[in-house]
């Protein structure tokens, strides 16, 4: 089977999962702000960020060094499965008993202080699921990792919904995180060992080699986490429960749709791996189809969610709570286009084995984002009583940050002006999307969205967002047989 097809196959695969995933997820991020309130759901999110903080320093890098590794030499792929499992374990007692003690330092509720406690436990089995589903992504299995996270996303949908609706809180909501991680580790883990039988081990060296590997990665993590989860940190410092809460909706809006570029780091990312091995005009080309492709996917799903932010809202939350949660929405509309292509160009650098310059990027951006947010958010919380406004700007330049130094890393030569053609032809039909809605004046959700996505697709097809080399090689990558 071709690269081309086997990534096709991954994507729709992995692309109709998402499809089931975000549904149920899309359940949760309706009926958890209104069923904990703005004060609970804002507890509620600031135990996930410091839950996903944590989780930075069992991963130490690894999860992406073993993707990176296992594509590039399949045959090392069972060691260095064995020795990662082996160190996250170690590493997942020494963080976690470092998180309860930190929490327990902080001057927070009761609710709040047990969430944090029960939800880091909860991040912590999800890194070592995380550490299979790297594994079997590098082997491009990604149909494994993807049924694990469906796994995943059930238990805990189902179970939050029957919890919530005989009235259990916070902490019943918490410990599902942790029965829903558990699920998927075990199915991950018995599907993985299947396939490879494996044993735990590793030595002092192992350790040593493996940590060195990762040590770029880990830098990205690190700073790079940072900087998307320091604003909730600095929100709750700063401002007060119910703010973070009407900025913790609009993330989880947000983050409903980071599924796009997580679809394409895992599934494209491991084949131009491979691809940089060879020919660098085979690598050039598929660099080129995978950004024109991320391009006329994420514009319109960015506008989209900028223009449905009001009735989304107004129906999910109600607008009288979590008004102002449709202001921050917008502003992360612009920032999912950037995080898509961010991510492209980023899979590209590390790929060429530039992930040391990328990863000094996201020092600056670690840097650089707090300061924003430290300006930002008083300003913003001053002039519009909603200090996430000045968060979600911050993002969005932290974003903008990341794009201009991907574009100085990449190679010269790699993206041509056929690719600037195709970015400005997809924003173009996404303007015409927004400009075809307002002259309307359509406020109701499915209105929009099926005048939008209507005028989006025309205008793409008119002007021709995709290249047809693009297409032709889409077409026969679908069509050819086995």
């Amino acid at each position: 089977m071709s690269v081309t097809r086997r990534v096709v196959q991954n994507l729709l695969f992995s692309g109709g999962s998402q499809v089931v995933t975000w549904v149920l997820t899309w359940v949760l991020v309706i009926m958890l702000p209104s069923h904990l309130g703005t004060e609970g759901f804002g507890q509620l999110f600031f135990a996930v960020s410091v839950g996903m903080m944590a989780g930075i320093f069992v991963d130490l890098g690894m999860n992406t060094y073993l993707v990176k590794e296992t594509a590039s030499d399949r045959d090392r792929a069972p060691e260095l499965l064995a020795q990662a499992l082996t160190l996250k374990l170690m590493l997942s007692a020494v963080v976690y008993g470092g998180l309860v003690l930190a929490v327990g330092l902080m001057d927070l509720a009761p609710e709040a202080l047990a969430a944090a406690r029960i939800l880091g436990l909860g991040f912590m089995l999800g890194q070592l699921g995380m550490t299979f589903a790297s594994f079997l992504n590098g082997m491009e299995m990604a149909r494994i990792p993807a049924f694990g996270l469906i796994v995943e996303k059930s238990l805990l949908t189902g179970g939050c919904v029957a919890l919530l609706l005989s009235r259990f809180g916070l902490i019943a909501v918490a410990w599902m995180h942790v029965i829903a991680a558990l699920g998927s580790l075990v199915f991950l883990a018995w599907r993985t060992y299947h396939l490879v039988p494996f044993r735990l081990g590793i030595t002092r060296e192992q350790a040593k080699g493996l940590l060195k590997g990762a040590s770029p990665f880990l830098v990205w993590l690190i700073f790079g986490e940072i900087y998307v989860r320091i604003d909730v940190l600095m929100l709750a410092s700063m401002t007060s429960e119910s703010v973070v809460g009407w900025y913790g909706a609009a993330f989880r809006l947000y983050a409903t749709l980071l599924f796009i570029p997580n679809i394409f780091m895992t599934t494209v990312f491991p084949a131009l791996t491979r691809k940089f091995s060879g020919p660098d005009e085979s690598a050039s080309a598929a660099s080129r189809r995978t950004l024109n492709m991320m391009l006329l996917v994420s514009v319109p799903v960015g506008f989209g969610l900028a223009l449905v932010a009001r009735p989304v809202v107004a129906l999910f939350f109600g607008l009288e709570e979590f008004h102002h949660s449709v202001e921050n929405i917008e502003i992360f509309g612009l920032s999912i286009i950037l995080v898509c292509v961010d991510v492209v160009l980023g899979s590209i650098l590390i790929a060429k084995n530039r992930q040391r310059a990328w990863s000094l990027c996201a020092v600056g951006a670690a840097v650089l984002n707090p300061l924003m947010n430290l300006a930002l958010i008083p300003w913003a919380h001053g002039a519009m009583g909603n200090g996430g406004y000045g968060a979600a700007l911050a993002t969005l330049a932290t974003e903008a940050f990341m794009l201009v130094c991907a574009v100085k890393l990449l190679p010269k030569g790699l993206f041509n002006r056929a690719s600037l053609v195709t970015g400005g032809k997809a924003f173009l039909s996404g303007y015409a999307m927004i400009v075809v809605v307002g002259a309307m004046s359509l406020t109701g959700l499915v209105p929009i969205i099926l005048v939008g996505g209507v005028t989006y697709v025309s205008c793409a097809l008119l002007l021709g967002v995709l290249p047809r080399s693009d297409t032709a090689h889409l077409k026969h990558a679908l069509l050819k047989r086995s």
